[in-house]
């Protein structure tokens, strides 16, 4: 037991760009961390294994490790149009009424495939089971509700162009971001560490990402955003037990 101020470890991917951005020139005791990928030719970040292995060395029982790593699959699988259109449905309600040549995908499936994606994850489990410290996983931003703002900010994803292939509506995005989320903390069950979810005041009366926390991309939320989620950091780690 101690009662100095616990240390606060950020690490991940992308996401961690804005909150790096937010503690610049601060007196802060968090620490925001983004894990440079060896072996990609556009690798980015500015921590490799070998050093994010030592920081989560160096934190005792009473710090707090906040990952950032999973629950992107529903930008990969589903902002942009499929050959194939499809619409989630709950599991018992579907009662037909779909346009011809649309699939559908019960709630529950969705959930078990980002599941199965999400659980393998080999650096978040490899960090879990390195950690000695409180675990987390932050939810990562939900999607933006302007499909207008997007198609300006993006002209190619993965490979696609969005002219082209189209993006899906903001309705489904949004589905997707939720499942996806739902899979996500049944993950940090079986990792057996800790879900945060998304600042529900970073949040439109819809569930979108707030206009005011959109980054200037397609799929990143900004500073402001950010702020929110190192204010629910700071609160989480005074409310934890010491």
């Amino acid at each position: 037991m101690t009662s100095s101020t616990p240390k606060i470890v950020v690490l991940g991917d992308s996401h961690t760009r804005a909150l790096r951005k937010a503690i610049e020139g601060n007196d802060s005791n968090i620490e925001v961390r983004w894990l440079r990928k060896e072996n990609s030719a556009q690798s980015q970040g500015d921590t490799s294994l070998d050093e994010a292995n030592d920081v989560i060395d160096s934190l005792s029982n009473d710090d707090f490790l906040f990952l950032s790593f999973a629950g992107t699959q529903h930008n990969i699988y589903g902002l942009l149009k499929h050959e194939t259109a499809f619409e989630v449905v709950h599991n018992d309600d579907f009662s037909g009424g779909l346009a011809s040549h649309t699939e559908v995908i019960p709630q529950a499936v969705l959930i078990d495939f980002f599941l199965e994606k999400t659980l393998k994850n080999k650096t978040v489990s490899q960090f879990v089971d390195r950690a000695n410290c409180n675990v987390f996983h932050l939810s990562t931003p939900p999607p933006k509700g302007d499909n207008d703002f997007i198609m300006r900010k993006i002209s190619k994803y993965r490979d696609q162009l969005v002219s082209e292939v189209g993006l899906n509506s903001a309705k489904l995005r949004l589905q997707l971001w939720e499942l996806e989320m739902i899979a996500l903390q049944k993950a940090c069950k079986s990792w057996k560490i800790k879900f945060l979810p998304a600042p529900a005041n970073g949040l439109d009366a819809n569930g979108f990402l707030s206009v005011d926390c959109y980054a200037d991309d397609a799929t990143h939320a900004n500073v402001v955003y950010a702020k929110l989620v190192l204010e629910q950091l700071r609160a989480m780690s005074n409310k934890m037990p010491q």
